[in-house]
C-alpha cells in the first residue's frame, strides 16, 4: 500500500518560502521560528514514540544541539530565502525532499556537481558517475503521451529539451 506522508513542517516551509518570496519576510521568520521551537521542545524515538532513556539521563553521548530562533527582523530578501532553505534542508534532510528542492530552486547543477567533484576525491569510484546537466531539470514525457496529444493531426506535447 503505497501511502504519501506529507509533513506539516514541509507544509509550512513551503509557505515561508512563498511569503519570501511575497516579500513577507516578517511572516517567513515567524514559521522558521515556529518550527525551530518545535524542534528544540522535543525528540523522539522509532515510530514517533517516546525514546526509550529520558533526554536527561547521563548515558546519553550523543550531541547536545542548541536550537535558537532568529530575533532580529529579517530585512533581506535573499538573505530570507537562504535562511528559509537552509531551515528546509535541516528539518527535511534524509526524507528524499532536497534533490526536488535544488531542482525547483534551479541550484541544482551547482550544488550536485560541486559535491560529486569533492566526493570523486575520496571515492574514484564515483569517477564514472553523471553530473547533472540542463535536462534533468525535467523528466522525459512519454512517447505515447505525445503520440496521443495529436488535434489536427499536429502534436500537442513536445518534448523536453535533451530527451
Amino acid at each position: 500500500m503505497n501511502i504519501h506522508i506529507y509533513r506539516y513542517a514541509d507544509l509550512l516551509l513551503l509557505l515561508a518560502e512563498a511569503y519570501v518570496e511575497e516579500g513577507q519576510l516578517e511572516n517567513a521568520r515567524a514559521i522558521v521560528n515556529d518550527i525551530r521551537v518545535r524542534a528544540a521542545a522535543r525528540a523522539q524515538g522509532p515510530n514517533g514514540g517516546p525514546i526509550a532513556v529520558p533526554i536527561d539521563d547521563a548515558g546519553i553521548t550523543w550531541a547536545d544541539y542548541q536550537i535558537g530562533q532568529y530575533t532580529a527582523p529579517w530585512t533581506d530578501q535573499t538573505a530570507a530565502m537562504t535562511r528559509v532553505r537552509y531551515e528546509r534542508r535541516l528539518e527535511l534532510s534524509m526524507e528524499g525532499e532536497r534533490f526536488f528542492d535544488l531542482r525547483r530552486w534551479g541550484t541544482a547543477p551547482q550544488v550536485l556537481n560541486t559535491y560529486l567533484a569533492a566526493e570523486v576525491r575520496r571515492l574514484p569510484h564515483l569517477a564514472a558517475a553523471a553530473t547533472f546537466a540542463d535536462r534533468h531539470a525535467l523528466y522525459p514525457l512519454p512517447t505515447l503521451q505525445i503520440e496521443l496529444s495529436q488535434e489536427n493531426g499536429e502534436q500537442t506535447l513536445v518534448q523536453n529539451t535533451g530527451w
